[in-house]
């Protein structure tokens, strides 16, 4: 839900208020306006050429006409590599963003259903959840043009600034990405669970592997 809020954000992509139609209009008025002040220049120029009456300007036309012809060849090309290289990396990101998202949802399925024994399950059992979706909250940030917003995080419930006020902090200041710091948490979390004998090695490896492709990702 929270990665859709974020994209939504996008207004680039939608034709609506701040859509990229009123970002791109008043480009595409002034080039109209440019173009058509140019044709009424041309024009006589051109009349004036067919009759053996040439100026300097004529040539300038001419000029740039032969200038355009060559650069729209070069911009061509060069507009190709760009758009793939663009389109290449847009779907990297779409796969790694699906493979977080598809990975997190497995592991709190096996969190849920391992994470039962030993002392204070229940609560330890709510605290790994909480870290895996604040990490998963923050790489989804991560790749969005708003950026880190702590504060629709405390609204969202994954950080307490009254409690976990040191978590709010570290996440504020962190140099590396911000995913990596909460899912150090989530793995320290776990490690204690696994000492404390609320689930067992065996399993915790397989969580463990699990949360560590999201941190790869």
């Amino acid at each position: 839900m929270l990665t859709n809020k974020i994209n939504m954000k996008n207004e680039n992509l939608q034709l609506g208020v701040g859509g990229l139609v009123l970002v791109v209009w008043r480009l595409t008025v002034f080039s109209m306006m440019v173009t058509v002040a140019m044709c009424y220049v041309y024009n006589p120029l051109r009349k004036a050429a067919k009759r053996g009456e040439v100026n300097f300007l004529y040539f300038l036309f001419i000029d740039a006409e032969r200038f355009f012809g060559i650069a729209t060849t070069f911009v061509t090309f060069i507009l190709g590599f760009f758009n793939a290289t663009v389109f290449s990396r847009w779907w990297q990101l779409r796969v790694l963003c699906g493979t977080v998202n598809g990975r997190s949802v497995d592991t709190a399925c096996m969190i849920s259903a391992y994470v039962v024994n030993g002392r204070d399950a229940l609560q330890k059992r709510k605290e790994l959840l909480r870290y895996l979706a604040l990490g998963h909250a923050l790489h989804a940030m991560s790749a969005s043009d708003s950026g880190l917003d702590l504060e629709q995080l405390v609204k969202l419930g994954l950080i307490d600034k009254t409690k976990n006020k040191s978590e709010y902090e570290a996440l504020n200041i962190a140099n590396s990405p911000n995913f990596n710091v909460a899912y150090a948490w989530f793995l320290q979390k776990f490690a204690q669970c696994i000492e404390e004998g609320n689930i067992s090695n065996k399993v915790g490896n397989t969580i463990m592997q699990s949360a560590q492709t999201n941190i790869s990702s």
